[in-house]
């Protein structure tokens, strides 16, 4: 079809409008007669000349204007642009859109029934009819009264508004959703309780929004809803905020898929996280020492009481270590209660740091502690978890000025291969210390019946490793050191892993100690030294890049000069620089050796290799320790890198170490970089190097170098 400007349009309708109304108009209706399926249309249909005029109008359009038949209509209409229309602009519209399109489509417009004048809204389609040379002769189109259909959706759009307005300044969120938790609507209190946008909310799955753990449980009673088998009511659950909080909902839900106004399953939200927390206070101090902020007897026999029963459906196992301090009374005999109250709460933060998130800890009285374990794997690991709490009880801390270790007699028994109920599994770990106690101190000794076992278990472990040793069974893995601002490779950490011929790879926390114990750690820093250096001077070369490594050593390995002589004949064979190989060590090595590790770290620098202190921020003498040895790089601790960047507590502590450290002009390296956000706040706060999970783990060197080296 043609296109004509409008002034042309309007001015070829009149003339050939004026053309057509002069010729005989049966003559132009018989030679365009409609159907018959025009005259029985449901709805208006007409035909109308170019000027306005009605030329035909079927019965639908006749009744719609209020007349009893076509003739009366026909001689009644003279305009429909001055008579129809209650907004004489809207036929001006109506032939713009012809002049443009040729055609109109749902022009909704409000007219009069031009008969009696009332007021109607209707729905128009037109088009132009042209004849052969393409000049338009009249238009056809159809009216369809839409005021039933307008009136309706003006009911449900006041409807929707009463609904919204009841709800959007409500505190209760109004959710509904279908069976499998997709969101249909959303009030606003559930956006403005949760900070997260309209556009993310509506129509997203509503346990993407709750904490994991709980959305397990809620999805299945979701489901009951549907199936009408629900109990009905009120539960908790846990919901994630937008700015990274955890908020408690408590909600009910309302099945109304078979309503067809709502079609979904209704959910109310209301907040009750200040509740519960408050519940969740008076429930602690009900439950914890007031000295040492652990748990107090009360909550252990609760929680041995749960773990038990849960062991008994399970099958599993459940240990409690009980721990006396030896000579105790000595302390506060020497120093004052007041002294060994803090000796207490440090003996307490030491073991609540040495014990898994699902172990409790308590103090029972005096120096008593004890360690509930619900999910015990195995008798070896119950031995490790003793020794390991040992040793750290052993290790040194400064109080009031004082440098006071604590050593410890250790008792453990096992449900329900040493008891059957709470009271005996108590009566037996106390048993089994009093035997550590009698048998030298400051040792471990299990109930009586697993005593042989754990002897034997310890006793295999040597002789694997003695093997292991002879057999070089060492294995160096190795995890990348990134620069944080580029994301560039710029060093390694050398760590050992132990390839066993039947368990597979053993990870070093469960044979160092033993190692150390049996004068095999030597042995085994040296393989593991030799190892990282020719290999990181490989990738160096083949790289060319500066690439750096980091080596942990124990405090055996740095008694006397012999390490610094093996490690300087290992640069040397390899051609690697001094100065990019780290040597990394904890606390315990000041703690041990004293001078040795002093006169062994300076003979170190004096080579150029760096010394780093690892682990840095959780011992309480670390920072003294930066005066008095010499460090010259902190690995920033895993345990306050993984509270950012959420953790205020760990958001001071590590603006403060990395400000420290800034003043020693120390090298910082973070630790344990497993999210975005923490890689983020280290960078903010002018920390320039880290490793961790979000990089990459550890890895053989062959993945190192298919990952790493070949893309350097």
């Amino acid at each position: 079809m043609s296109t004509i400007n409008r002034t042309a349009f309007d001015e070829t309708l009149v003339s050939t409008g004026e053309r057509l109304e002069e010729r005989s108009r049966p003559a132009v209706i018989s030679l365009e007669n409609f159907s018959t399926l025009f005259d029985r249309l449901p709805i208006g249909a007409y035909r109308s000349s170019i000027s306005g005029r009605q030329l035909r109008a079927n019965a639908a359009l006749v009744n719609l204007n209020g007349y009893s038949s076509e003739a009366q209509m026909l001689a009644s209409v003279n305009d429909i642009s001055t008579e129809w229309y209650v907004d004489s602009h809207r036929r001006d519209e109506f032939k713009s859109l012809l002049a443009r399109d040729g055609h109109v489509v749902a022009f909704v417009s409000e007219i009069y029934r031009h008969k009696t004048r009332e007021r109607i809204w209707v729905s128009e389609n037109a088009h132009v009819v042209h004849d052969e040379l393409g000049q338009p002769l009249y238009f056809e189109g159809t009216v369809e009264d839409v005021t039933h259909r307008l009136n309706a959706n003006h009911l449900i759009e006041s409807s929707e508004r009463r609904f919204r307005s009841l709800t959007e300044k409500a505190q209760v969120a109004t959710v509904l959703c279908d069976p499998l938790g997709k969101m249909q609507f959303v009030s606003a209190a559930f956006e403005r309780l949760l900070g997260f946008p309209a556009a993310l909310v509506e129509g997203a799955n509503l346990f993407d929004f709750m904490h994991a753990a709980d959305a397990i449980e809620e999805r299945e009673e979701l489901k009951r809803v549907a199936l009408g088998t629900n109990s009905g009511v009120e539960s908790i659950m846990r919901f994630h905020h937008a700015d990274g909080r955890v908020r408690r909902w408590a909600s009910i839900a309302n099945n109304c898929l078979d309503d067809e106004a709502v079609g979904a399953i209704v959910l109310h939200f209301r907040d009750v996280t200040d509740s519960q927390l408050a519940e969740e206070r008076l429930r602690h101090l009900a439950t914890t020492d007031s000295l040492t902020g652990i748990a107090n007897r009360a909550r252990l026999e609760e929680a041995m009481a749960s773990a038990i029963e849960a062991a008994k459906i399970s099958g599993g196992k459940v240990a409690l270590v009980f721990l006396d301090l030896d000579h105790f009374k000595v302390v506060n005999d020497s120093y004052g209660h007041a002294f060994g109250d803090k000796l207490l709460h440090t003996i307490a933060v030491k073991l609540k740091q040495s014990t898994g998130w699902n172990n409790v800890v308590a103090r029972l009285g005096g120096d008593e502690f004890a360690m509930l374990i619900p999910q015990l794997t195995s008798t070896d690991a119950l031995a490790s978890i003793c020794q390991n709490i040992l040793q750290l009880l052993a290790q040194t801390t400064r109080i009031d000025g004082f440098d006071v270790s604590a050593n410890a007699s250790a008792g453990a028994s096992i449900f329900p291969d040493d008891a059957s109920s709470p009271a005996e599994l108590l009566q037996h770990a106390d048993l089994a210390m009093f035997s550590a106690k009698t048998n030298g101190r400051n040792t471990f000794r299990h109930f009586a019946p697993a005593l042989a076992h754990d002897a034997k278990a310890r006793g295999t472990l040597v002789n694997e490793l003695r093997a292991a040793v002879a057999q070089q069974q060492f294995e160096v893995w190795y995890q990348p050191q990134l620069d944080l601002s580029t994301h560039r490779l710029i060093g390694l950490e050398a760590l050992v892993r132990w390839q066993h011929p039947t368990r597979g790879i053993v990870l070093p926390d469960e044979f160092i100690a033993t190692a150390e114990d049996q004068g095999l750690i030597d042995e085994i820093g040296t393989y593991v030294t030799e190892q990282a250096i020719a290999q990181t001077a490989r990738w160096s070369k083949q790289c060319q890049l500066p690439l750096r490594i980091a080596i942990n050593v124990s405090a055996q390995e740095l008694r006397g000069k012999a390490y610094a002589e093996r490690l300087q004949n290992t640069l040397r064979h390899h051609d690697m620089p001094p100065d990019r190989v780290d040597i990394e060590i904890t606390e315990r090595v000041f703690v041990d050796t004293h001078t040795y590790a002093l006169e062994a770290l300076n003979h170190l620098r004096m080579l150029g290799v760096k010394i780093a202190l690892d682990d840095w921020g959780v011992a309480y003498s670390a920072i003294s320790y930066l005066r008095k040895f010499p460090v010259d790089i902190v690995k920033v601790d895993r345990s306050f890198i993984g509270g950012l960047p959420d953790s205020a507590n760990d958001r001071s502590i590590v603006r403060a170490l990395l400000a420290l450290a800034r003043d020693f002009k120390l090298r910082v390296v973070a630790e344990g970089i497993e999210r975005p956000g923490q890689l983020v706040f280290l960078q903010a706060h002018g920390c320039r190097e880290g490793q961790g999970y979000f990089f990459s783990k550890p890895m053989p060197a062959a993945e190192i170098e298919s990952r790493w080296i070949s893309a350097c």
